[in-house]
């Protein structure tokens, strides 16, 4: 079924409804107050949602200045910056606020466009799609209200509109249940090496303590040359960036790099090799641990150190989640240097002195977090079909082919 195509500037419930915030001179960081009236920034528009992170605030006298940029629950609000185009509602249990220049406040006419349908369509692939086309920005895009105005809705009957948007509400909610089950497994591996050894720098359980130099050594990487690094080849180079807070390996999507040049002896990482981040790529991982997944396309590089244990003293997974524990990376970070980028050396990790827990322990410790992992696995599975169902249904809905029957409004 094609349903008709109405720009979003002519769903506007009156003049005056469709208005982005106030020109930057009219809205300045100075004028910020620790209580007040909120405003909303970027940072406060996720697709969907309103997160109220870091909430500013001006004070009533100046919001009344800027009244005609106000909004109140339940008006959608829409980035013209950045991720242009993402769109929520906001809560009912939200005061009433002003909207900064790089937001959009929009309030429809509500017997013709149903909000939570609307916001569904703009930050689906279509809505996206034309949002982007219609804005500019080398380093960061942009669009403006005019612009916005002419993106094209899909528009069934009211009660389609409403129907879709129940639909595709219990779909994401499904998506959301699986992500947070997946975190709460994410948590759960940090949370029993905790109850089971403590803080391994205090030694809060009273085991033996040693230099990490006395039962390891950590060995440096090769410093690849840059001309070989390619956004496809065969093999990965792995740096900090590919390291996840709470363990495990992330792939940096288009800002991974691959090597296509002669690979030196002994740099080709297998599975089960253990590194450490030796620089601080990103914002706490200085210190981390990366267990290699089954592969044998990583190599190792000048940033990283691989792990080499000297005797049957410690088993890799427990001492992956050891790097991992805040503790011993604020330890490791404690001792770094540099300026711009802090690093670290080998001979500085191997100096920290730990509690080792016996290695029967440790083996325990294992098999709960094969258990874990096995159930991580099942919720990511099910995370991916949620989020392919979710992604199938939001195609299905704003391209006429939702099996929904229109009724009378």
């Amino acid at each position: 079924m094609s349903w008709p195509r109405v720009k979003l500037g002519g769903l506007e419930g009156a003049k005056g409804n469709f208005i982005d915030g106030p020109f930057g001179s009219n809205l300045k960081a100075s004028e910020y107050v620790e209580e007040g009236v909120p405003i909303i920034q970027l940072k406060n528009i996720k697709p969907n949602k309103y997160l109220p992170v870091d909430v500013k605030f001006i004070s009533d006298k100046k919001a009344k200045e800027l009244s005609r940029h106000s909004y109140q629950a339940g008006d959608l609000v829409i980035a013209k910056l950045g991720a242009v185009g993402t769109a929520c509602i906001i809560p009912q249990n939200c005061d009433g606020g002003i909207v900064v220049a790089d937001v959009v406040r929009f309030r429809g006419d509500k017997s013709r466009i149903d909000y939570k349908y609307l916001c569904y369509f703009l930050n689906s692939d279509e809505g996206q799609r034309q949002v982007q086309s219609m804005s500019r920005g080398a380093t960061r895009t942009r669009t403006n209200l005019r612009e916005l105005r002419n993106v094209e809705i899909p528009l069934p009957s009211l009660a389609t509109q409403k129907q879709i948007a129940e639909i595709l509400e219990k779909a994401d909610q499904l998506r959301k249940d699986c992500q947070k089950m997946e975190q709460e497994l994410d948590n759960l591996a940090q949370s029993v090496f905790i109850d089971m050894f403590g803080d391994p720098v205090i030694n809060t359980k009273g085991w033996r303590l040693s230099q990490l130099g006395s039962v390891l050594t950590i060995k440096h990487g090769y410093a690849f040359k840059s001309e070989f690094f390619r956004e496809i080849g065969d093999y990965v180079l792995l740096t900090p960036g590919n390291f996840y807070e709470k363990g495990g390996y992330r792939d940096r999507g288009e800002k991974q790099k691959y090597y296509i040049g002669e690979i030196p002896k002994g740099y080709v990482l297998k599975e089960g090799d253990l590194l450490i981040a030796m620089t601080e790529q990103a914002e706490g991982l200085l210190g981390s641990s990366l267990l290699i997944p089954e592969s044998n396309r990583f190599l190792h590089n000048q940033r990283l150190g691989l792990v080499e244990l000297k005797d049957e003293t410690l088993n890799r997974i427990f001492l992956s989640y050891l790097f991992n524990h805040k503790s011993v990376r604020l330890a490791i970070q404690s001792l770094a240097t540099g300026i711009k980028v802090k690093h670290t050396s080998p001979t500085k990790i191997e100096a920290i002195e730990i509690g080792i827990p016996p290695m029967e322990a440790q083996r325990k410790f294992e098999s709960i977090v094969s258990l874990i992992n096995a159930q991580l696995t099942h919720s990511r599975n099910e995370k991916h079909r949620a989020d392919t169902l979710f992604k199938s249904l939001m195609q299905k809905a704003f391209n006429g082919e939702f099996e929904v029957k229109e009724c009378a409004q």
